[in-house]
């Protein structure tokens, strides 16, 4: 024992044991290492039975979860199933809410295009229940009916905006409807919230559900005002044609009748001396007779138009003589201001003397009280571009400027519409027919007014760019020396004229052969061709009733002569051959009625061309 390991205080005792006490020693650890290897043991059997049952628990337990490891396998092949259930309806319910949104936008693109629609539409479109009040109108609806608000329409009844003389038809037309008969358009009277009234045209229609069952009324309205306005106007310029036919053939026999007059009095002044008392008488009867004819010829300008027969012309004489004119014996003072640098024009006189002569009557109507009446020209060189768009050329400007109540900014933009008036008794053909011949002329004619100064015209009219002599009013002696002679044929189916004409052309010097017809003009003209002796020219009528007239006979003769000198009269003086005889095989034109003079001019200058 090493001692010195002890604890302090520890005895040693060195004495040995007896042998009692080794056996008893023996005996207490026998004792206790029997207990002990029982408690092992039972620990041990415990503890295989503890390992037995937790084996048995455990084979328990692992069949257990095989079990629920089998039965988890299950479930999870039906929630694989499910969730391809769920992932199939969640595609199925993408592919219904992109259907849903592309219906959605669709049908917003659709109500979008139907309110474009709705709104872009010239005509209101108006939409009811089946007692036909208003559910919805087009926006076109508020101007069409004078309103601000669409709630003055709304809830109201469809006939309410209808004159009380067509309501009953329009029920009526409603009703064929439901029974089935589509009216076709109807024309109304519409009534506006103020109480105006205008012309429209209303297309009815069903508006029908899915079902084919008949749920609104659609009502289609169009202003129709100014087509009914245009349809008057046509009726107006049919009856005006139908009138231009009339007035055509009684200003043909006139003119005729005319040439007869003023052919004769002019022949007839060739004998008198200027001084002899007749003389004055006959001059004045020949003015009247111009003045005559200027009549028919002024209706004919408007009422079939025409291109004018043009000349030079004296702007001094014709403004000084219309002038003159019309305001004899009324209270208005005529002031004409027209140097005599002036430059001519060609025009045709008659129709010029028309578009003063309306001027000046319009002058004298917008001074009921008098007053004065200013005629001004002046030359006046256009260049290009200008702002009357006419050519670059030398123009003669003439203004007529009246001291009267002048002219309203919007009955100014109107003046030269056919029509159009604002007097009680006007036929609104004036100022029409004033711009119609202007424009022919190839010319331009403008307003301006001012209410406390009056109301001026001012036109432009291409001059020759030279001065003309003042236009003679007495009769000019003619001189047969002028003349060179030669054989005129005569064709007219008047005697009368046939006669007149004959006596004034063998004045001049010339042999005369007259004819009825254009068969007798050929027959003649032929055989005076192949006797060597043909005529120096041929003065035919372009109208021959009930036979061949000179349009016809001329291009009958010009086979036979190629260089045949023909000349055109007529009564028609509106005719195109009048105004274009070139393009008809003519020389030279001369319309009825002529005088002796005229007759004269006209040969000096075709003779020598031909």
């Amino acid at each position: 024992i090493d001692r010195s390991s002890l604890p302090p205080g520890s005895k040693v005792i060195n004495e040995p044991l007896p042998f009692y006490a080794i056996n008893k020693a023996l005996v207490r650890t026998g004792a206790i290492f029997t207990l002990a290897m029982i408690f092992v043991i039972g620990l041990l059997v415990l503890n295989i039975n503890r390992r037995k049952r937790t084996e048995e628990a455990l084979l328990a337990l692992k069949d257990t979860l095989q079990e629920q490891y089998e039965e988890l396998q299950v479930n999870e092949e039906s929630l694989r199933d499910q969730n391809d259930e769920l992932l199939a309806a969640e595609e199925m319910l993408r592919v219904q809410i992109n259907d849903y949104e592309t219906s959605q936008k669709r049908l917003k693109d659709s109500e979008a295009r139907y309110r474009s629609i709705i709104k872009a539409s010239p005509d209101d479109i108006t939409i009811t229940d089946l007692t036909g009040r208003i559910l919805m109108v087009s926006p076109v609806a508020l101007t069409l009916f004078h309103c601000e608000r669409e709630d003055e329409l709304l809830g109201h009844f469809v006939t309410d905006f209808i004159v009380p003389e067509d309501r009953n038809r329009a029920s009526h037309n409603v009703t064929l409807m439901f029974q089935g008969v589509m009216p076709g358009p109807d024309e109304y009277r519409g009534l506006r919230t103020d109480g105006s009234t205008f012309d429209m045209e209303v297309n009815s229609k069903f508006i029908q559900d899915a079902e084919g069952q008949s749920t609104n009324m659609v009502f289609i309205v169009r202003d129709i005002t100014n087509r009914k306005e245009y349809e008057k106007e046509q009726l107006k310029i049919e009856k005006l044609e139908s009138l231009g036919v009339l007035a055509g053939g009684i200003a043909h026999d006139f003119n005729n009748i005319m040439t007869g007059i003023m052919g004769n009095i002019s022949f007839a002044q060739i004998f008198l001396d200027v001084t002899h008392k007749s003389s004055k008488p006959l001059i004045e009867a020949e003015k009247a007779s111009i003045r005559a004819t200027e009549l028919a010829h002024q209706l004919l300008t408007f009422a079939r138009g025409g291109e004018p027969i043009k000349k030079v012309v004296s702007l001094q004489h014709l403004v000084n003589e219309t002038v003159s004119l019309v305001l004899h014996g009324s209270n208005v003072k005529g002031t004409i201001d027209i140097p005599d640098s002036i430059y001519a024009i060609e025009a045709d006189e008659g129709q010029m003397s028309q578009v003063f002569h309306n001027i000046i009557i319009n002058a004298v109507q917008a001074m009921p009280g008098g007053g004065t009446l200013i005629v001004t020209a002046l030359n006046e060189t256009l260049s290009s571009p200008n702002a009357l768009t006419l050519p670059a050329g030398v123009y003669v400007k003439i203004s007529f400027t009246d001291q009267g109540c002048g002219i309203s900014d919007d009955d100014l933009k109107r003046i030269f519409d056919p029509y159009f008036t604002t007097k009680p008794s006007g036929t609104g053909l004036g100022l029409a027919s004033v711009h119609s011949i202007v424009s022919r002329h190839g010319g331009h004619i403008g307003a301006s007014s001012d209410a406390s100064k009056g109301t001026t015209f001012t036109i432009h009219l291409l001059s020759t760019g030279k001065t003309h002599l003042k236009h003679q009013t007495d009769s000019i002696t003619q001189n047969t020396g002028d003349h060179k002679g030669g054989s005129i044929l005569v064709m007219d189916d008047e005697e009368m004229i046939r006669n007149m004409t004959t006596e004034m052309l063998e004045y001049l010097g010339y042999q005369v052969t007259t004819c009825e017809n254009g068969a007798g003009a050929i027959s003649r003209y032929k055989a005076a061709k192949e006797s060597g002796a043909p005529f120096s020219a041929v003065i035919m009528d372009l109208t021959i009733p009930g036979g061949m007239g000179g349009k016809e006979t001329a291009q009958q003769i010009l086979a036979i002569d190629p260089k045949a000198c023909l000349i055109v009269s007529s009564g028609y003086s509106n005719d195109p051959i009048m105004s274009d005889y070139c393009i008809f095989g003519f020389t030279g034109a001369m319309a009825k009625p002529y005088n002796i003079k005229g007759l004269g001019q006209l040969l000096s200058s075709v003779l020598p061309k031909c």
